[in-house]
């Protein structure tokens, strides 16, 4: 399941821009938002006001049935707050359990930024 929503966010200057929000993204389901990750367009936002570029500005949950991964990919800047997110995450797996029963992994992976997220992806 894919699911996307909008949320207006705002910027450092004050300005507010809407973003498309993917809150979960499936590869399985949905394999064009592969390319769309690999050129890192999930969930950035472009101030017009500042010229600010935002990237990676709230986490997701990336799904792969194939590789039975199920990795949560937070901004880089949160890596500060770790040890919260990763109790976060052990709550999340009993929400996604509920909606996706056996097909969810035990162990819902967690990557800060895209780049963490290409190393992982990469050692399938």
């Amino acid at each position: 399941m894919t699911r996307i929503t909008n949320l207006p966010t705002k910027c450092k200057c004050g300005n507010v821009v809407d973003v498309v929000l993917h809150n979960s993204v499936n590869v399985s389901r949905n394999p064009e938002l592969l390319e769309k990750i690999k050129e890192r367009e999930i969930n950035n936002f472009f101030c017009e006001e500042c010229g600010e570029f935002n990237e990676l500005a709230y986490p997701f949950l990336y799904v792969e049935y194939k590789g039975n991964l199920w990795i949560r990919v937070y901004p880089t800047a949160a890596k500060n707050n770790e040890m919260k997110i990763r109790k976060e995450i052990g709550m999340e797996k009993g929400f996604f359990g509920k909606i996706f029963g056996d097909r969810i992994n035990e162990n819902i992976e967690l990557v800060f930024g895209y780049d963490e997220l290409f190393q992982r992806l990469n050692k399938i």
